[in-house]
């Protein structure tokens, strides 16, 4: 038996999708209790955990793929209608429209209607914008420059279509650009101990304070600044540790040899 079949096997006797008041929702058969798919999956990982199958897709991937195929079924109606969308124009005037067809309908209530017409609509439209962005955007221009131009193409987007293309391209850029320069500028950093406290030397330049080495990245923006800061401090509060444990070791040999050669060393 693979392990798709024996995780359809398992959800099949004992789960079934439903819907709630603006979601759907996992049903336990057993104890009649409806949980949240992200909720459902903790639990599905107490018993499966999370391995790749033979066909190269995680367990959690096999459930959302079962979870997706039943959502269908049970909102065919509500699908269909959003499988006809073309996007053109912009997700406020899709969903109003679509809200107006659904509306008085006893199975869609408006907030579960606007909550998976936003899931789909991020999915099949928003989500492609920021893959095509990605492919020709000039990073060397800095981030604040990349979010104002991406701004203008979602024009006739919503709210939670800008929030959600924004969280996906910052992302993007923090993992795939400016990580990698910070982690290379950080490379050119020491971390000494001064008369009072730790001091941190730009090799070949002096001293820098933490706001002079934000000052290299100005033309990021706020979320990547915050970003930025977040690497310094974790790369800050390794190098004292390390600095600390070897200076502990360094003054621990010194006080295991001789006194007449501590007395040399010290003079």
């Amino acid at each position: 038996m693979t392990d798709e079949i024996l995780i359809h096997k398992h959800l099949e006797k004992n789960y079934k999708v439903t819907t709630s008041t603006s979601d759907f929702a996992v049903l336990d058969i057993l104890d009649d209790n409806s949980m949240s798919p992200h909720d459902f999956v903790k639990r599905f990982q107490t018993i499966f955990g999370e391995f790749t199958s033979v066909d190269n897709e995680t367990s959690t991937q096999i459930f959302y793929r079962w979870f997706n195929i039943k959502k269908r079924e049970i909102a065919k109606e509500l699908m269909d209608y959003f499988d006809n969308m073309d996007g053109s124009r912009g997700s406020g005037m899709h969903l109003y429209a679509c809200l107006a067809h659904f509306k008085g309908n006893e199975k869609f209530g408006e907030a579960f209607v606007t909550n998976n017409f936003n899931a789909y609509y991020n999915e099949k439209f928003i989500m492609p914008k920021v893959t095509e962005y990605v492919k020709q955007v000039n990073v060397e221009k800095g981030s604040k420059l990349m979010v104002d131009e991406f701004i203008t193409s979602l024009e006739y987007e919503g709210f939670v279509q800008k929030d959600k293309a924004l969280q996906a391209l910052n992302d993007w850029y923090s993992e795939k650009v400016i990580g990698d320069k910070v982690k290379n500028f950080l490379g050119e950093l020491v971390m000494t101990l001064g008369k009072r406290n730790w001091q941190v030397t730009w090799i070949g330049h002096g001293p820098i304070t933490k706001r002079q080495f934000l000052d290299r990245f100005k033309d990021e923006s706020d979320f990547h600044h915050e970003f930025i800061l977040r690497m310094y401090d974790d790369w800050y509060d390794t190098k004292v540790i390390d600095a600390s444990e070897r200076m502990m070791n360094r003054q621990s040999g010194e006080l295991s040899l001789p006194m007449v050669y501590r007395d040399i060393m010290t003079d």
